[in-house]
């Protein structure tokens, strides 16, 4: 998630309103805020980068998730 200029949130904060707006099991249970998000030179969203981010966060973590399709 890439917030606008100025704004800030929280993570418990995003997944409740989330929760509130749809049903409560496709929600999502964490939430990643970042500065930009990786894309194309013809401005699409590079998908595997962002796969590849969250695989090298989890190794960190020691969680061993498989990314999201």
């Amino acid at each position: 998630m890439v917030l606008a200029a100025g704004q800030h949130a929280d993570q418990a904060e995003l997944i409740a309103h989330v929760k509130a707006q749809i049903a409560k099991f496709k929600a999502p249970r964490a939430v990643d805020v970042v500065l930009e998000l990786p894309r194309t030179s013809t401005g699409k969203i590079r998908k595997q980068e962002l796969r590849k981010r969250l695989m090298g966060r989890t190794r960190e973590q020691g969680a061993g998730t498989t990314p999201c399709r």
